[in-house]
């Protein structure tokens, strides 16, 4: 299983490149400053408070609908396209797909997978009678005005009993399998969040991490050995793949072939049919067909 951060997104492609990236959680905050504090060095304000600091004084002066209608702005979803990432990435066996980023990447992303269809979450109540494999949106989705996204410290504080269904879900995932963090970096509010629940629930080991943050970042040796004995394996892909001279991009590129590649899951390898369209003849179709109903008995997740 998997769950992605905000670092993943990076990786999207703008249908008008004249339109800016969205912002990073630095930027996030920088934005609220300038117009929480117009007048004032919204920098420095930023650099003093946390976006989610911000994001609660901004619900509170300019009321919750404004907030959401910022972050909508900010993630300008409609602009946002997967990019090549975004398809290699489906291209492993996900048991499970967490995910606290608000924009529908990964949901465009699945559009084009044939093997496997993946049943998206947005609310706890989505999750009766849904099946693996799944995209989960932990923290809301910008096409779901009827769930709020969780930006302010009062959704976090009450996060667990207000979403009790999904945090079950992630804590049932731990027990049963291990789980990849990508598009995290320390420093990432998401991450020191979910890293503080991890640690309340589950019981580390240190020697079995059944957590992988998987990244490029620069982590001090203390806070390495930190997160080692809480059960979470910093997994620094420069050090995996010295060639790729740090591009993050290329590095998790390599990773997923990796993955591809060598299949931990048993013997069972998907087969991707990219050509199959309208025009394939008949008979091959048939073949293909029957080839997909075998792996969808003998698919172990």
């Amino acid at each position: 299983s998997v769950m992605i951060g905000a670092g993943f997104s990076r990786n999207a492609v703008r249908r008008d490149a004249s339109r800016p990236m969205p912002p990073d959680w630095k930027g996030l905050a920088q934005a609220l400053a300038v117009r929480l504090y117009p007048n004032s060095d919204a920098a420095h304000i930023a650099e003093t408070k946390t976006a989610l600091e911000l994001g609660s004084e901004y619900a509170a002066k300019e009321g919750r609908p404004a907030l959401e209608n910022f972050l909508r702005e900010q993630i300008d979803d409609e602009n946002l396209l997967p990019g090549k990432l975004h398809t290699a990435f489906f291209k492993l066996p996900w048991s499970e797909v967490f995910t606290t980023n608000y924009d529908t990447l990964l949901e465009k992303a699945t559009e084009d997978v044939l093997v496997r269809r993946f049943q998206v979450i947005k609310a706890k109540d989505e999750l009766i009678e849904s099946e693996s494999p799944r995209i989960v949106k932990l923290h809301g989705s910008v096409d779901c005005t009827e769930r709020p996204l969780i930006f302010t410290e009062e959704d976090y504080r009450t996060y667990e009993t207000a979403n009790e269904p999904l945090v079950n879900l992630v804590r049932q995932t731990l027990i049963e399998d291990r789980l990849c963090l990508i598009g995290f970096s320390g420093k990432d509010p998401n991450f020191k969040k979910w890293d503080g629940w991890f640690r309340d629930e589950y019981c580390a080991d240190a020697d079995d991490p059944r957590i992988f943050l998987v990244g490029a970042e620069d982590f001090p040796e203390p806070e390495i050995a930190a997160l080692v004995k809480r059960g979470i394996r910093v997994l620094d892909l420069r050090e995996c793949f010295p060639d790729c001279d740090g591009d993050v991009a290329q590095l998790l590129g390599k990773f997923f072939e990796g993955l591809l590649q060598n299949p931990t899951n048993s013997e069972w390898k998907a087969s991707y049919f990219n050509n199959w369209d309208c025009q394939t003849p008949e008979q091959e179709v048939i073949s293909k067909i029957e080839i997909l109903g075998r792996e969808r008995v003998t698919q172990p997740n």
